[in-house]
């Protein structure tokens, strides 16, 4: 993983986006750089024959919302569509964070183990020795008894002293509910000891199923943290995830909607230059399984999209290398800009190896823009720098900026 601890500035969150998480994780279980794409499209080219590692995107999407159990429907569907509306953003993620708050969290809920839930913390307050006997009544209460619990982390109403409480009672029972609810509590709480204890606690639930999709969440908040303890507790979190999902070998799909839910937010359908921010820096501090999910993005239609997922890619560096295939294809891109991001990224995440592609890219003879970025691109490596090439491009500049 790459650099996890970036800028500090006040922190900033939703009851709404807790809850949505929250809620997305009890459905799936249960069942600022801001460089903008100018969008205009070079002169139509012949298109080049595929070359053999060439993605099949209709392929890759199509098992992407299998993968996420939603129906695939039949005609062209545009990325857009299927980025927002069509499981590339699983619906049940989708409809949780389209949801209100509601005004009482425990709506809903088995009235009796809502009240032994409050009995619990009320037993412990009272008498902290008695928590190991707490621990075992909810042990004992029954498969829904951590939705119970999450209701309560997730009450705005509740002090810290009833917090800390109520995340002791979660420990036992590993629920990806619970590990959204802890984010929630790690997020809004005032003391940055309770922040803390519920950021560490959240390791307790990772063996629950889409547990692991509290992650991107986790890793923006440490933009926004200020306490050096509790950014070191998270650092610890997001490792123990992150290795969490490179021993199975792929996120669940709460992760990849999460994901998703972020590179949604570099589109220019809503622009928003804090969002745009947050997700660059979420999304660039992600692993090689993210990368991957960045190279289908590369081929969406929306041209912010594209440019901002080449420029993640060049900031994750060599932990990308899956995205590269994809990237080399967006050389051709019909936006000059995102062509020109995925030369620059290609050299980044390749090193040496981006020589052959972006050649044989810069002596197709490409608008200029791009290539002024092919050339910008090759000279940056460090090792296998074409100077005899790169000289006779020299000589042959028309432009000041490509010279």
């Amino acid at each position: 993983m790459t650099s996890l601890v970036g800028m500090q500035v006040p922190a900033w969150c939703t009851a709404s986006f807790v809850w949505a998480g929250l809620m997305a994780a009890a459905a799936l279980t249960l069942g600022c750089d801001t460089d903008t794409a100018d969008d205009q499209e070079s002169p139509p080219a012949a298109a080049p024959s595929a070359p053999e590692w060439a993605r099949p995107v209709r392929d890759v999407l199509q098992k992407t919302l299998l993968e996420l159990g939603v129906a695939v429907e039949e005609g062209d569907g545009a990325t857009p569509e299927l980025r927002t509306d069509k499981g590339l953003l699983p619906e049940a993620v989708e409809a949780a964070h389209a949801a209100p708050t509601p005004d009482d969290p425990d709506e809903g809920l088995d009235p009796e183990l809502v009240e032994l839930r409050n009995g619990l913390v009320e037993l412990v307050l009272a008498q902290p020795r008695m928590l190991a006997t707490a621990l075992v009544d909810v042990e004992g209460a029954g498969e829904t008894m951590p939705l119970v619990l999450a209701a309560g982390l997730s009450d705005p109403a509740r002090d810290d002293t009833e917090l800390r409480v109520l995340v002791d009672l979660a420990k036992p029972t590993p629920h990806a509910a619970l590990a959204h609810a802890l984010f929630g509590v790690a997020t809004r709480a005032k003391s940055a000891d309770l922040r803390g204890y519920a950021t560490t606690s959240i390791k307790a639930h990772l063996d629950a199923k889409g547990s692991d999709s509290v992650l991107p969440g986790l890793v923006k908040r440490l933009k926004y943290e200020r306490d050096p303890d509790v950014l070191r507790w998270l650092s610890e979190t997001i490792e123990a995830i992150d290795a969490m999902v490179e021993t199975a070998g792929s996120p669940s799909p709460g992760l990849r909607g999460e994901v998703w839910r972020f590179v949604h937010g570099l589109s220019g359908e809503h622009f928003q230059l804090r969002g745009v921010d947050d997700a660059r820096f979420v999304l660039s501090r992600l692993g090689p399984w993210a990368a991957e999910e960045l190279g289908t993005a590369l081929e969406d239609d929306d041209p912010y999209v594209r440019l901002h997922s080449a420029q993640v890619l060049e900031r994750m560096g060599d932990v990308a290398q899956p995205a590269a295939p994809s990237l080399v294809a967006s050389l051709r891109d019909r936006n000059d800009g995102v062509s020109g991001a995925a030369a620059e990224a290609l050299a980044v995440v390749l090193g040496e190896g981006a020589v052959q592609p972006l050649l044989e890219r810069l002596d197709e003879n490409p608008p200029y823009e791009v290539r002024v970025a092919l050339v910008r691109a090759l000279a940056a490596l460090p090792a296998g720098m074409p100077v005899a090439r790169l000289e006779t491009e020299f000589e042959g500049a028309p432009g000041v900026d490509l010279r």
